[in-house]
């Protein structure tokens, strides 16, 4: 103590029932001489019992987070990546300090996909809204899949952003089965072109036609928003259905056959 202070250090000592005391000691001098001076011993019992339970509540966030079954991130309030769970790193084969310097969405996202993605991340770091894209990611064996991408921010009392979180969920079966049918309508609409060919959907139960295709529209001459009113044809535009007696046979015809 040649400088009149001692730097505070911890330790711990056992209470008369068995159990540890965590304790910060110290002393400092008040004059050159070292003839009086002060010293304390503060008990540090209930900040280690905080620290501890910050601790294991991190722990079990980390470990909720990495149980989720999707692609979780945040980011500071200008965008740059702040956290990546343990699904993402398994699912990109990158590592974690990768994710933390630029140049990884390039490596991460389809070059179809990025500039698009990144544009609309940029509109929403800036203004403050939501984020919601569907885009390709690559997988660690280079197969790129579909996701939809979603992240919000996190405010404080005062409105500021202080986070951004995201979450990415795999919909490439999905994407594909909706890209798939989307191909087959246009094949069957192709098709019903070639061979003058126009299909309806009508519902005997409430008497309402519910689709026609767009063949349809062509081989009778009618205008698509003049046809249908609440599932009934409209302005004159087409014979409606009319409530005869041989039309409500007609019906209860079709309702027995649907039963």
């Amino acid at each position: 103590m040649k400088t009149g202070s001692m730097k505070p250090f911890e330790k711990e000592y056992f209470h008369k029932d068995g159990s540890r005391v965590p304790v910060l000691i110290g002393y400092a001098t008040f004059d050159k001489q070292e003839n009086t001076g002060v010293a304390f011993v503060l008990d540090l019992t209930e900040r280690k019992q905080a620290d501890e339970a910050l601790r294991e509540s991190e722990y079990k966030l980390r470990q909720i987070v990495d149980a989720v079954p999707g692609i979780v991130w945040s980011a500071g309030p200008s965008g740059r990546l702040t956290h990546v769970n343990r699904r993402l790193l398994d699912y990109s084969g990158m590592r974690f300090d990768e994710f933390m310097h630029s140049g990884w969405e390039q490596a991460y996202m389809h070059p179809l996909d990025f500039a698009n993605a990144t544009e609309h991340y940029r509109h929403a770091i800036q203004t403050g809204s939501s984020y919601d894209v569907v885009l390709r990611l690559r997988r660690a064996d280079g197969e790129f899949r579909w996701h939809r991408t979603f992240c919000e921010p996190l405010r404080d009392r005062e409105g500021h952003i202080i986070q951004w979180y995201g979450l990415s969920i795999d919909v490439d079966e999905a994407k594909k089965a909706e890209d798939q049918l989307r191909r087959s309508e246009a094949w069957l609409a192709q098709a019903q072109r070639l061979s003058h060919t126009g299909t309806w959907v009508f519902n005997p139960a409430t008497f309402r036609y519910s689709y026609w295709s767009d063949e349809n529209y062509r081989i009778w001459g009618l205008i698509r928003c003049r046809v249908f009113q609440a599932g009934r044809m409209c302005g004159g535009a087409f014979i409606q259905p009319i409530e005869t007696e041989c039309g409500k046979k007609f019906r209860r015809r079709f309702v027995r056959k649907a039963i």
